[in-house]
């Protein structure tokens, strides 16, 4: 089991070609590790780091069937927050047969386990709700504009 590190580090979102969720936190390609988060074929959620310090890279949605559009903002969790540089457990792939996505007007939400979630930690514009295991549970990509929202419709429309 790995370890990623979370700090307050900022954050944007890229309206990519082929990836519907793109967030980025440190551009630089040397040294990466992922861990995948995915269902089968139908759905896979990318997280790298570096692999000598952890240190959170990029979250990016590169495929996913199993989503919604609700059409309401969502209202972000305000209790229950974690520490700048908090580390959560992941492991290089992890089956997720829960997984799903929920895109409002305003953020996504992916959620990858039916556990309980007992923190948020802020990353950036990201949310991680973490488990008592201090595992993932779900991504939250907040502060969304309704062109960033668009582009990952209008990118799951064409996978």
């Amino acid at each position: 089991m790995n370890s990623i590190i979370l700090s307050a580090s900022a954050s944007r979102f890229e309206n990519e070609e082929y990836f519907p969720v793109r967030v980025v936190f440190d551009s630089t390609v040397e040294g990466i590790k992922h861990a995948a988060f995915y269902n089968g074929d139908e759905d896979l959620l990318e997280i790298a780091y570096d692999k000598e310090t952890g240190k959170l890279k990029t979250i990016q949605i590169v495929i996913c069937h199993n989503y919604s559009i609700i059409d309401s903002d969502y209202s972000l969790p305000v209790s229950c927050l974690g520490s700048e540089g908090d580390a959560i457990a992941v492991v290089d792939h992890f089956e997720c047969p829960c997984f799903g996505m929920q895109i409002y007007n305003d953020c996504i939400v992916v959620t990858v386990s039916d556990h309980m979630i007992s923190q948020y930690i802020r990353c950036g514009q990201v949310l991680f709700g973490i488990g008592e295991d201090k595992r993932i549970v779900s991504v939250i990509v907040s502060c969304l504009s309704k062109a960033n929202v668009a582009h990952c419709i209008e990118e799951l429309g064409m996978q």
